[in-house]
């Protein structure tokens, strides 16, 4: 479209239609505002989500981590257990 063109056509507005385009830009930019704040909350919202998420699977490996260990222990436990019975048959069997 030319310069003159536009002109023309924005000549031809008439100024309940240049308000009822501001109205229109304002109502939009309300709108813009309104998306960008629920955008932030749910970005705030997603990152703590994130956090505990992350302290979850910390927590879970941890907990992992002392299973391996309990497990470690009562396979000792055992085996020292087995040792036990065995030195009994044999100090007995003599």
């Amino acid at each position: 479209m030319k310069v003159s063109q536009f002109l023309v056509s924005f000549q031809s507005c008439s100024c309940k239609d240049i308000d009822a385009l501001n109205q229109n830009i304002n109502s939009l930019n309300n709108n813009m505002g309104t998306l960008q704040s629920n955008f932030d909350k749910l970005a705030r919202a997603l990152n703590v989500t994130q956090e505990q998420l992350g302290m979850k699977e910390s927590l879970l490996t941890i907990m992992m981590l002392e299973k391996q260990n309990l497990s470690a222990s009562l396979t000792y436990h055992q085996m020292l257990l087995n040792t036990s019975q065995v030195r009994v048959i044999y100090f007995s069997g003599k």
